[in-house]
């Protein structure tokens, strides 16, 4: 086969390294025993094919270097072939090792380092064969290869997937040599000849980075393993190498400086899972592109929307596209790194300056952490960030009513975690592409009360059968309530959120759960008042460990302060305000649960903020009527119009508003955003952005949200007399069958000449 090569050819001439635009190393324990096993089915003069070895020859002064004994060598950047080459090299170190320790190998494993660990250049220095990322191969070669002194174990994921594969080559070595005892050197030997002799790379060098892209997009990725983040790069990579432009561009450049921005992120905050690269990508194109995750199909999209089909004769527009993608790309990665990782030292490291500001940050990011419910949030939160990316106060409101939404719609209610999914992803598009930030978080509060009003917060505690002690919610809710009386003390929580995640025994039932009759417990409570009040709110605690509590009498649980293992000698608030109580009864563990209910209705409180019409010098008719009049009224806001016109003040319920429209549920979303998208980019509107709420006001009533038309909105209608015909005489039915019989047609033909309806 044309450039096919064995190991000991690749390696030959060779100095490899692995460019920091490439992710780190990622094989795991498996993929190292699948090597030993491919390994040891390996006949005698047979070849085993290792893939494909992609290389870009490195230019300038850099590109030839000599070893100590006049050597020359080339050197690559490995564009792809990393995972399969850092293993070899890998392995041949564990090898090399053994062979040293072998009196009639030592000289062969002399040759073994020089030739595929590292050699030493003209002035005596190592100069290795191999060299990895920025980030990884410092370890790889102090640690891994023990080729100088690195004291510090692994940092990131690469390093710890570097040190299991070195300990599992080890290992399988250390267990040949048990087995085969004296025939374990020529055993050795064996090996290492199958290695450097009868593994083989096919070899392809490329001209320059941007056709690197070329060749993965003319295989079409088939059998490579890449990531959708690689495949990404690679494919823009691929449009780099097709730019017709006047003057040369540096697109390959901020490609590959970007995927180094993205993996050392994603790498440094423990990131680097293929499904963490794959839901950077995801929410970042519902945030930039299409907030519709029904039509989301991986690098597939982004392939769609960069084609280069599309930009025939305008490729300057799809330079200009890319690097917008890539910048923003960037951006989000700082943000979704912040957001699955509040706690590591670099998180909100833009706001470092102020910090009470960021440890408000970082509280309030580990919060909605630990409810484990980020996803919904992501485009939301990364339009945030890359929107105000100095302003933090709007950074920490976003982030607190991201976790008011997750804690009341998916703990309190138990709903499913995609439930507001589209609502919250639409926002943060609208963000991201200039919607006014007032507008968008009182949209966000109202999907909070229409997913979870304030009634049932309140309904839930006055319920009689919730079995509170299984309910997913309580070790979070009751951690709060922690973090609430440390607060108000001027103190720090004492027991770490890991600590009781962890732990079993981290919540008590202050009743036990077995009622010894004739005892303590049984003169309170009847058996029927025991099964009421056991699992009940106000009877669980946190606790650090309940076997010291048991079954114990109230008095012995209660305890006295000093007393270890007891309510009032706890480190715990929640457990000191125990102990303040006289005795334990049904009427106390009332008593408690309506004091968790009135915090709790403060802690998880939202309140819809009414966005106020512009301060404009013109008056609010005419802005209406400028509105309406910009373009042509399509017919999902003529029939939204429509509907609320005759519902007149009480307004219409979500659920129903379209039923009423005679449309599908899932297109309501995008007739709401578009029509909040023609009020904001109304010229005299454009700086003020404040969306649907100019036209529209929310409200809850009996705990059901609904949208009614403002005043203003319809005193002006009713000023347009045609207008006001359609809409106070024509049905639904009526408008639709119009619009499709004549608007319809002049509507979709794009024109600007168009005469629009004369509506006055």
């Amino acid at each position: 086969m044309e450039n096919l090569y064995t190991v000991s050819q690749v390696f030959s001439d060779r100095i490899f390294h692995v460019p920091d635009y490439q992710r780190g190393y990622a094989w795991e324990q498996q993929q190292c025993q699948d090597f030993v096993e491919d390994l040891d089915l390996l006949g005698d003069g047979k070849e085993h094919f290792l893939g494909l070895l992609i290389l870009h020859a490195k230019d300038g002064d850099s590109a030839k270097v000599l070893d100590q004994r006049g050597h020359a060598y080339e050197t690559y950047d490995v564009v792809d072939g990393q995972q399969r080459l850092t293993t070899l090299v890998v392995f041949l170190h564990a090898l090399q090792k053994e062979m040293a320790g072998c009196g009639s190998l030592q000289m062969l494993a002399q040759g073994l380092e020089e030739t595929y660990l590292a050699t030493r250049d003209m002035n005596g220095q190592p100069m290795p064969k191999l060299t990895l990322n920025r980030d990884t191969h410092d370890f790889f070669y102090g640690t891994v290869l023990e080729r100088s002194q690195h004291v510090q174990g692994p940092t990131i994921r690469s390093h710890q997937f570097l040190a299991e594969a070195k300990g599992h080559f080890a290992a399988y070595l250390d267990a040949r040599r048990q087995t085969l005892r004296d025939g374990f050197p020529e055993w050795l030997k064996a090996q290492y000849l199958k290695v450097t002799q009868q593994l083989t790379f096919v070899v392809y060098t490329v001209r320059s980075e941007a056709d690197a892209g070329v060749v993965f997009e003319t295989m079409n990725n088939r059998g490579k393993g890449l990531t959708e983040l690689e495949k990404v790069k690679n494919y823009l990579l691929y449009l780099a190498s097709k730019l017709e432009l006047p003057s040369d561009h540096d697109l390959a450049r901020d490609i590959n400086d970007s995927w180094t921005h993205i993996f050392e992120r994603l790498m440094a905050a423990d990131l680097s899972r293929v499904s963490d690269e794959d839901q950077l990508l995801r929410a970042h194109w519902f945030m930039a592109y299409d907030y519709d995750r029904k039509k989301w199909k991986g690098s597939r999209s982004i392939k769609e929307r960069f084609a280069l089909s599309r930009y025939q004769g305008r490729h300057p527009a799809l330079l200009d596209d890319v690097k917008a993608y890539l910048s923003s790309l960037r951006n989000a990665t700082v943000a979704y790194c912040d957001v699955f990782q509040p706690s590591h030292p670099s998180a909100y490291g833009a706001f470092k300056t102020d910090g009470v500001l960021r440890a408000r940050l970082i509280a309030a990011g580990e919060k909605l952490a630990r409810l484990d419910a980020p996803v919904t949030f992501l485009p939301l939160l990364m339009a945030v960030r890359i929107k105000y990316p100095n302003n933090g106060d709007v950074c920490l409101e976003a982030l607190e009513l991201c976790e008011r939404f997750a804690f009341r719609v998916y703990r309190w209610l138990e709903r499913p975690a995609y439930t507001g999914q589209s609502w919250v992803f639409r926002l943060g598009h609208q963000l991201f592409h200039g919607q006014h930030l007032a507008g968008v978080l009182n949209e966000f509060r109202a999907a909070i009360l229409y997913y979870c009003p304030d009634q049932r917060i309140a309904a839930r505690f006055d319920q009689q059968d919730v079995d509170w002690y299984r309910w997913p919610g309580l070790k979070y809710m009751l951690y709060e309530y922690e973090q609430h009386m440390a607060e108000a003390a001027g103190q720090a929580v004492r027991m770490p959120w890991d600590v009781l995640t962890r732990k079993q025994d981290t919540v008590e039932h202050i009743l036990p759960q077995v009622q010894d009759p004739g005892g303590f417990w049984a003169e309170r409570f009847t058996a029927e008042e025991h099964r009421r009040w056991l699992h009940d709110l106000g009877n669980l605690t946190l606790t650090f460990d309940n076997s010291s509590l048991g079954n114990k009498p109230f008095p012995e649980k209660k305890g006295a302060i000093g007393q270890q293992g007891c309510y009032a000698g706890s480190k715990l608030f929640i457990e000191q305000a125990i102990a303040c109580y006289e005795d334990w009864t049904p009427k106390a563990i009332e008593v408690r649960r309506q004091a968790l209910a009135t915090w709790a209705a403060v802690r998880w409180r939202v309140e819809a903020v009414d966005v106020q019409s512009p301060d404009t010098a013109e008056d609010t008719e005419g802005l209406i009527v400028r509105v309406i009049n910009r373009m042509f009224i399509p017919q999902g806001q003529l029939l939204l119009y429509k509907v609320l016109y005759a519902a007149g003040e009480e307004g219409v319920p979500y659920e129903e508003l379209h039923e009423r429209m005679g449309v599908r549920r899932a297109q309501l979303p995008g007739i709401l955003g578009a029509l909040g998208n023609r009020i904001n980019q109304t010229e005299v509107l454009s700086s003020s952005q404040p969306g649907t709420a100019f036209f529209l006001q929310w409200s809850t009533v009996d705990g059901v949200g609904r949208y009614a038309m403002r005043p203003e909105l319809r005193a002006t209608l009713e000023s347009l007399p045609k207008l006001h015909e359609i809409l106070s005489t024509w049905s639904v039915e009526e408008i639709d069958a119009q619009f499709h019989a004549v608007w319809h047609k002049n509507w979709r033909s794009q024109r600007t000449d168009l005469d629009l309806p004369d509506w006055s």
